[in-house]
């Protein structure tokens, strides 16, 4: 169970301790709570010997091992574990989780003490490859371990792994680096600043949740006494922070924060991390890792965001060699990695400005920004094949005049044969069919459209651009050769409105 590694790291540089806040615990109260289900979720009133997925402390046996008991568990519960509550094994145990599933649980980071200086515990405290981050569950216990190295170093060797999930939102990840495909792509998205890792944990897992709980600042003082046997009761401090940090309780709260806490800073609900998650995500790759004993490991990856980018899988050796299994539709397996051969790149821009009429669309949808989007990029989808992800940037929507404009980037792949200016008729003629199917739900289209041949050694122009008007026309083109397309294209729309209207 824990948190960041220092409370003044980048993301909460406000945060400083005050000289006399060690003595100062007396003056702390707890937060008080008007809802009397969120106080329940604090106490031990009849859930003496239960866990819940939906509380933030438990009251079973095993609460003192891991140190998540409520405040008043010794008090409710069991009276005699005090002492247990000051010797909690909480140290070795980390919480992971899904931001998205809300899902969490325990796993042991550490090796035994014995084994402090060995190669398996260097392993297990390392986050450098790709089995130094991915969980293992003991198939036989039940229990969970940080990495496979942790599980072997506490004699665990029948153990399966947890799916991993990897989540970005930068632009700076560009889709031209989906061209080219190895296991050093999927360790470079795994240390991306611009990405979070996401742990998705077997159904019998111990719920937890990210807190700080050391007292680092103050040791050996009644008010680390406190932090370590007051029980969970965890606290959000939000001063000069947009998240947040989470605590073990307020007298934790206390070790590391400035003395008098600011008024108002102080929230009491909090979730499994609740200062994580990305608000603009492009893309999630998840991993499906199997952990052979002594041949390596297999992985396969699947893509939610990234166009282009299924059936990809991966043979790897102990010493982390990987070959590929499995290539993606426009890839060619080249051994060692998957690479995109004999073709040309086209970078589109699209350009829409739409203006609609008040409609049904309006008074039933209150995400009327959201629903133009994924219209757009399911056209885009079905009319020009894109690969890698949509990147849609420089959104203005105001709704009282009902008017949305927005840009669309994406990647395609053509045929080298083609000639440059056939290719840009042919995308003129899609672009027109598809600025068809919007106009059945809008009233006014508009799109522009640039396009730019690249080479895909660099991903740098060479072979010039075509520009349309903000109709579509490069030239008066004959488009009853896409003319099939507007069936499926009807229907996937009628799809997302559907949806849209489901809900």
């Amino acid at each position: 169970m824990t948190g960041p590694p220092s409370i003044a790291s980048s993301e909460d540089s406000n945060i400083r301790l005050g000289e006399n806040s060690c003595n100062a615990y007396e003056n702390i109260t707890i937060c008080s709570l008007d809802d009397p289900e969120e106080q329940l979720k604090r106490s031990c009133e009849g859930r003496c010997g239960k866990i819940s997925k939906t509380v933030y402390c438990q009251c079973d046996p095993e609460c003192p091992k891991y140190g998540d008991c409520c405040e008043d568990y010794t008090k409710i519960c069991d009276p005699n574990v005090y002492n247990e509550l000051r010797k909690s094994k909480k140290q070795i145990y980390e919480c992971l989780g899904s931001f998205e599933e809300r899902r969490s649980g325990y796993v042991v980071n550490k090796c035994p003490h014995y084994q402090s200086d060995s190669e398996l515990s260097a392993q297990c405290q390392s986050r450098d490859g790709l089995l130094n981050l991915v969980p293992v569950t003991d198939l036989r216990t039940g229990e969970n371990f940080r990495n496979k190295f942790c599980a072997l170093c506490n004699s665990v060797i029948v153990y399966a792994s947890w799916n991993v999930s990897i989540s970005c939102e930068s632009g700076e990840i560009k889709p031209e680096n989906f061209f080219d495909v190895d296991i050093h792509l999927v360790l470079n998205l795994l240390h991306n600043p611009a990405c979070i890792i996401e742990y998705t944990p077997p159904e019998r897992a111990r719920p937890c949740i990210v807190l700080r709980y050391d007292c680092k600042h103050c040791q050996e003082t009644e008010l680390s006494q406190k932090c370590a046997t007051a029980g969970q009761n965890p606290v959000r401090y939000y001063y000069g922070l947009i998240f947040g940090v989470a605590f073990y309780n307020m007298y934790c709260l206390q070790c590391n924060l400035p003395d008098p806490i600011i008024p108002g800073a102080v929230g009491c609900k909090t979730g499994f991390d609740s200062g994580k998650g990305l608000p603009h995500k492009y893309f999630t790759l998840t991993l499906l890792l199997d952990i052979q004993l002594f041949s390596g490991y297999g992985l396969k990856v699947e893509s939610n965001g990234i166009l282009g980018l299924d059936q990809l899988e991966f043979q790897c050796t102990g010493n982390h060699q990987c070959k590929m299994s499995d290539c993606p539709v426009f890839h060619t397996n080249l051994g060692y990695k998957c690479s995109i051969i004999n073709s040309i790149l086209g970078r589109m821009n699209l350009k829409y400005e739409i203006r609609y009429n008040e409609s049904i669309i309006d008074t039933a949808f209150q995400h009327q920004l959201l629903l133009i989007a994924a219209v757009i990029k399911d056209v885009i989808k079905t009319f020009f094949n894109p690969i890698g992800y949509i990147n849609q940037k420089d959104t203005l929507w105001i709704p009282r005049e009902h008017y949305y404009k927005s840009s669309f980037t994406f990647n395609i792949i053509a045929s080298n044969e083609i000639p440059f200016t056939s290719l840009g008729m042919d995308l003129s003629k899609q672009l027109k069919i598809a600025t068809t199917q919007v106009e059945k739900y809008y009233e006014k289209v508009e799109v522009k459209m640039t396009f730019e041949i690249m080479d895909l050694a660099d991903a740098e122009g060479k072979e010039g651009k075509l520009t349309t008007d903000k109709h579509g026309n490069i030239d008066a083109g004959d488009v009853t050769a896409v003319a099939s397309h507007q069936d499926l294209a009807q229907t996937c729309l009628l799809n997302i409105l559907a949806i849209f209207l489901y809900y």
